[in-house]
């Protein structure tokens, strides 16, 4: 299981590194984002509930902290994708 981490790890600047399509190859859409779980599974560092978050709260959300090409970044994932990619 992945990581929970703190609230600090989750900051402005590291939101706005998180280019999913040129990191990842793929749109932040669900179907894309369950599609290619494997890539973000071997990226993924950790997670905190993204209500919990001071930058960027949402409900019913997971921020997902990922390292990839040298470059820290985090987006939201819905409660939906975050089980599908990481509790499967």
């Amino acid at each position: 299981m992945l990581p929970r981490l703190h609230v600090d790890s989750f900051d402005w600047s590291t939101w706005r590194n998180c280019d999913v399509e040129l990191m990842f190859g793929c749109q932040c859409r669900t179907d894309q984002i369950v599609k290619n779980k494997k890539i973000f599974r071997q990226h993924a560092i950790g997670y905190i509930e993204a209500e919990r978050l001071i930058c960027r709260p949402k409900n019913k959300n997971k921020a997902v902290l990922f390292f990839n090409n040298d470059t820290y970044c985090w987006f939201h994932m819905t409660d939906r994708e975050f089980e599908e990619v990481f509790d499967n």
